[in-house]
């Protein structure tokens, strides 16, 4: 072999080698960027978990308040029925009461018109036998 056939050789294997140094970078390149996405796969199968949980504590958060408002709508209903109840009671007592006052009323006309003509006749009574002479005083 002559000097420029070993010379070609030579190009032809740094041009090879080159090619392979090329090569080299890009799977250097390539394992950093798998690197960089196993890091990223695994804080987004955390994050995924942090976010599970999460939602989880919200669905039992939810689980709770429908518990909690379903239990003030019973007692809220509970006391609008003894509301109800009450209002009827009172109501009824409110009659009675009523009716008591009513009857208890001393209605003085009624006692002054069944009264005046009683005195009215005992006064006249008196003066008559009074004059008579039947009564002295």
């Amino acid at each position: 072999m002559s000097n420029g056939e070993y010379g070609e050789r030579i190009s032809k294997l740094e041009v090879k080698t080159d090619n392979l140094e090329k090569k080299i970078d890009d799977l250097v390149d390539v394992k950093v960027v798998v690197t960089e996405l196993a890091l990223l796969s695994k804080q987004q199968i955390e994050q995924n978990k942090d976010f599970k949980e999460t939602q989880m504590t919200l669905v039992n958060s939810y689980g709770e308040l429908k518990t909690t408002l379903s239990t003030m709508n019973e007692n809220l209903s509970g006391m609008n029925e003894e509301m109800k109840e009450n209002n009827a009671r009172l109501a009824e007592l409110e009659d009675k009461v009523e009716c008591i006052d009513d009857r208890s009323k001393v209605d003085i006309l009624k006692i002054i018109i069944g009264v005046v003509p009683w005195l009215l006749l005992a006064g006249t009574s008196f003066w008559v036998l009074k004059l008579t002479g039947l009564v002295s005083f």
